[in-house]
């Protein structure tokens, strides 16, 4: 859909320092509160911001980079809590 013109980001990003990065990630903690059941931890809400190049996006099958990064990130944090 790019290359019809139907997806456009201006301005872009320069990718000078980090052509061979792809991808980041940003890992942020908030609301910090004392957990009910056990006092010695605390609950949090993580956010995690998945940011891109646009020229990166598209993985070929209908899949696109960031989308695919949180689905593992998903399959990550499920396989822990399981």
């Amino acid at each position: 859909m790019r290359k019809e013109g139907y997806i456009r980001t201006n301005p872009k990003i320069a990718r000078e320092e980090f052509d061979e990065i792809k991808s980041f990630i940003l890992i942020t903690f908030d609301n910090f509160s004392p957990n009910r059941v056990d006092s010695k931890f605390m609950d949090c809400t993580v956010n995690f911001d998945i940011i891109c190049y646009d020229d990166e996006w598209d993985l070929e099958g209908f899949k696109i980079r960031p989308l695919t990064i949180a689905g593992y990130i998903d399959g990550i944090l499920n396989s822990i809590t399981n």
